[in-house]
């Protein structure tokens, strides 16, 4: 298959485990190695739920890699994921040099991410920094080091990672806009070579170019094909049941897209009666990063196909999803579209409709009868 027909800017994660005895960071360095590059550390942020009474969640920082060529160009990062968890062993200890670092306040851990050590020696050198800032000192309750306010207001708490946690690596590319195929295998062939495997909750998610879309008209028409072809997407690509990050938009979006209201805004108005309907990112196709200006990912984010580890896939699905969103740049308004099934058929109308001429799908997907028309 010819990828050079992929036009559209992109980025990818792909959601793998590190064989026991490995982690993200390994990963990292053998990548780094290929293209004597190198790799520094970050403090990468991530939520969880809370079992604390009062508090939903829990915003965390892990370590996170980041690789950069010799020329100095971003290859991509590896991080953790707190979504992967079923195939980890909760009882091994805390590997020596792994880290987190939580707290109830996502401003606090951005001014955190930008001010905490990264060096991984301890604990207590990764928060000091921290304490200065606030003009306190550290507090050591065991194993956790936490960091207060002049009057004992809670700013973070640090702790070791738990068990086997450094096994769980995304794989963040860089945003790729020719050689696709190339750029991808650079990341995940080392990762098959390390003995990497899909865990059993991954996912991978495809980021598009969303600054095409930032306006009232193409962006109501990229909502109504998404909503139109997301199940034939689901049975196409097989997305996996265990993936627990997915799911529709609000009830009331769509409506408001389809409102005299909504036709009459611009962007900029859009975009501010949009942030109101509860938009998540944790949806199968993520609006959310172009209606929040989201910094340095104004996306469309695709995230119902499944784990996959080697990029051909991922590339096909992306020319897939690319025929969807040049049909959504139509100057036209396009008419409500009713929902297709998840059903062969229904990929075959998508196929029709969209214009989908590779015939690829059979190979790539796994189903026994699929080609495009």
């Amino acid at each position: 298959m010819n990828m050079m027909n992929m036009k559209w800017p992109i980025g990818v994660e792909c959601e793998l485990l590190a064989p026991i005895g490995l982690s993200r960071l390994d990963l990292a360095n053998t990548i780094a190695s290929n293209h004597a590059g190198s790799v520094s550390m970050f403090w990468h942020p991530q939520v969880e739920p809370s079992l604390v009474p009062g508090m939903k969640v829990f915003h965390n920082l892990t370590p996170g890699f980041r690789i950069v060529s010799k020329e100095g160009k971003h290859l991509g990062d590896c991080v953790g994921d707190l979504t992967i968890t079923q195939q980890l062993n909760r009882t091994h200890p805390s590997k020596e040099g792994w880290f987190r670092i939580l707290s109830d306040d996502l401003r606090l851990l951005h001014l955190i991410a930008r001010h905490a050590s990264t060096d991984r020696t301890n604990l207590p050198m990764i928060l000091q920094p921290i304490a200065d800032l606030f003009g306190t000192n550290l507090h050591h309750l065991g194993n956790v080091v936490r960091v207060e306010g002049a009057y004992q207001h809670p700013v973070a708490l640090g702790a070791g990672l738990p068990g086997e946690r450094e096994r769980v690596t995304e794989v963040v590319s860089g945003i790729i806009t020719t050689d696709y195929e190339q750029h991808l295998e650079d990341l995940l062939r080392p990762a098959r070579m390390l003995g990497f495997t899909i865990p059993l909750e991954s996912a991978t998610h495809i980021h598009f170019d969303g600054s095409p879309f930032e306006n009232p008209i193409s962006f109501a028409n990229l909502a109504e094909l998404l909503n139109r072809y997301r199940l034939p997407l689901r049975f196409l690509f097989r997305t996996n049941p265990n993936c627990i990050r997915l799911g529709t938009w609000p009830e009331e979006f769509l409506p408001f897209l389809r409102s005299d209201d909504f036709s009459g805004l611009t962007w900029e108005e859009a975009q501010i009666a949009l942030r109101d309907i509860g938009l998540s990112k944790f949806c199968d196709c993520n609006l959310r990063n172009l209606v929040f200006n989201t910094p340095g990912k104004q996306t469309i984010e695709i995230r119902i196909l499944p784990g996959i580890i080697e990029s051909k896939p991922i590339l096909v699905a992306a020319q897939i999803i690319e025929c969807i969103l040049q049909k959504a740049l139509s100057t036209k308004r396009l008419a409500p579209c009713q929902t297709l099934t998840e059903d062969a058929t229904s990929v075959h109308t998508m196929f029709s409709e969209i214009e989908w001429t590779v015939p690829s799908t059979e190979i790539v997907f796994g189903h026994e009868s699929f080609e495009s028309p």
